[in-house]
């Protein structure tokens, strides 16, 4: 079975989900990871539970490596991970706005 690529806007939105989980974590606030992992796999035809788990422990890993907060639950274990995830914790919401939009359009300049 051939993996399927991580697409920008999809790193960006499970960039976002983590963010959010974060903000409820802070907050102390509940939240279900199982929903929102539910879902991400909804919008995602194809990715399973261990594909979204290992890719939120990824951003655990870049936000590590880049001194950020935390979520609980995700430890950051993965030695090899997107490298595009290290440009996503220095970039603005609006930086990352404008990534997602951009590359929403080259997949759709592609499927045309």
């Amino acid at each position: 079975m051939n993996k399927k690529k991580y697409e920008k806007t999809e790193m960006i939105r499970l960039w976002q989900t983590y963010l959010e989980m974060l903000c409820l974590q802070d907050r102390k606030e509940k939240y279900s990871k199982t929903a929102y992992r539910n879902v991400h796999l909804q919008m995602n035809e194809g990715r399973t539970r261990g594909s979204y788990e290992a890719f939120m422990m990824n951003i655990s890993t870049a936000r590590a490596k880049a001194g950020l907060p935390l979520l609980k639950g995700y430890k950051p274990s993965m030695p090899n991970y997107n490298k595009y995830l290290d440009k996503l914790c220095v970039m603005t919401d609006e930086e990352r706005a404008k990534e997602f939009v951009d590359d929403l359009k080259e997949q759709q300049q592609k499927a045309a």
